[in-house]
């Protein structure tokens, strides 16, 4: 399968996340040992890359090997309402932008669930996203003023009447 028959998959899980300001494409994929990012995403970004202390040779989508020396470290990205630090390998990717490995999906305990293309969260409150509906919102960070920190707070209530005893009728 090469990246244009993987983005017009519907047998693979798909989404979106901001690294760097800016929503990307993602592919969630089980079956790559690592993460990665094409080469064209690295430069649109302008991502700092950091060359590896050895050539990796990676079999791509084609199963052509691929030998590349070059990675973006400890790049933030966010996902839903979450934040994520990730090394990603850069290749010479056509049609995909970002593709997240099982270094991320493990060190992270993400679980896939291919059959509601869904992302599961494995924390205390199990939390399930379908990352084709994550909206993300972005912040211009050329206006904020440097040192500035940033927050969000979103509330939700949720009111429900208890009724009293001796207004419940009885039957």
């Amino acid at each position: 399968m090469n990246g244009t028959e993987a983005v017009q998959s519907e047998d693979l899980i798909q989404g979106k996340c901001v690294i760097n300001g800016h929503l990307v494409n993602v592919l969630y994929d089980s079956g790559a040992i690592h993460s990665f990012i094409s080469h064209d995403c690295v430069k649109h970004l302008k991502l700092p890359t950091s060359l590896l202390p050895y050539d990796l040779i990676v079999s791509a989508l084609t199963n052509v090997p691929v030998i590349t020396s070059l990675a973006c470290t400890n790049c933030r990205i966010s996902i839903g309402n979450r934040y994520f630090f990730v090394n990603l390998i850069c290749l010479p990717l056509s049609h995909l932008a970002i593709v997240l490995g099982m270094d991320w999906l493990f060190s992270n305990h993400v679980l896939l669930n291919y059959y509601d293309k869904t992302l599961i969260f494995k924390s205390n409150t199990g939390e399930v996203l379908d990352p084709r509906e994550l909206k993300e919102t972005t912040t211009n960070h050329n206006e904020v003023p440097k040192g500035s920190q940033i927050y969000m707070i979103i509330t939700s209530l949720k009111v429900k009447e208890i009724p009293e005893i001796t207004k419940i009728p009885v039957v």
